[in-house]
């Protein structure tokens, strides 16, 4: 307050709901917690439980703590394990092959079909063995909280022992995609054209090389997205409902693993806007200074 009892300036009378004066409360909390001479651990669990709020994870983990139960479905797990194990040997064996490709690639059918396989067949491939690894820690981490003469035990067992022989199998033979997927070929290619180039007239040899970029951009990322969305399809047909009728008999263990067709078709989108604007923005460029 300033002289004849009126307010300083810019001071502003603070509720209880004002954010500065909710971090000022909780400043002198922490203070006077810090000043105690014996301050006790619950008394800084109530502290510093007031920095956050709780986020929807937090309280996904609080409901599991409270569910005590080993297996939510018991009569219905070893069956769901079953369909499951089935379903990863069919996806293993037809997640990848031959995918439906549009007939205007005419010739180069054959050439695009290896392509978008190899893309489907990494993410298929890594996804498989994803799951079953999963599927393994899973059966183990419940397997060890079962009491020794629960009901739970020899199911969980059996069903451990299986995927240990089974998990290493799968995802086996799949290798990272090719270089020429990621553009690491094509730059190197785009580099030695523009040297064998290099005696043409200037904007000739930026145009030919220019456009050749823009035409290898367009097939890697159509590839891309192609393989994505045959191993996302392929992947909902196939797995998707097994692993969530596993998933819902074990209980309270989160989601069944998702495959990464979401994350290489971002990377197709991205070489796209490459392709799209980068490269003609970089021709635009040279043709100025020339």
């Amino acid at each position: 307050m300033g002289r004849h009892g009126e307010e300083e300036p810019g001071a502003a009378r603070r509720g209880d709901d004002d954010p500065d004066r909710r971090l000022d409360d909780l400043a002198e909390q922490l203070e006077r917690f810090r000043l105690l001479p014996g301050g006790s651990d619950a008394e800084a669990e109530r502290v510093l439980a007031g920095l956050t709020p709780s986020s929807p994870r937090e309280e996904e983990a609080a409901r599991e703590l409270l569910d005590r139960r080993i297996l939510a479905q018991p009569a219905r797990f070893e069956e769901a394990h079953r369909r499951a194990v089935k379903a990863l040997e069919v996806y293993d064996r037809h997640g990848w092959r031959a995918p439906a490709l549009p007939a205007w690639l005419g010739p180069a059918r054959p050439v695009a079909r290896r392509a978008v396989e190899l893309v489907t067949r990494y993410i298929v491939r890594s996804h498989a063995g994803d799951v079953g690894r999963q599927m393994r820690r899973l059966y183990a981490r419940r397997e060890a909280q079962c009491a020794p003469d629960a009901p739970e035990r020899r199911p969980l067992a059996r069903a451990r022992i299986a995927m240990s022989r089974v998990e290493p199998d799968l995802g086996g033979g799949q290798a990272g995609l090719p270089r020429f997927l990621v553009g690491g070929a094509a730059v190197s290619g785009l580099a030695s054209l523009g040297r064998q180039l290099g005696d043409l007239d200037g904007r000739v040899a930026i145009a030919i090389p220019a456009v050749t970029a823009f035409a290898v951009f367009a097939a890697v990322s159509w590839v891309l997205v192609r393989g994505a969305a045959v191993a996302h399809r392929r992947t909902a047909l196939i797995l998707r409902a097994p692993l969530v009728e596993l998933w819902d008999a074990v209980g309270n263990c989160g989601r069944p693993p998702q495959d990464d067709s979401t994350t290489i078709a971002a990377v197709g989108i991205v070489i796209t806007a490459v392709g799209w604007f980068v490269v003609p923005f970089v021709v635009a460029l040279l043709f100025y200074f020339l």
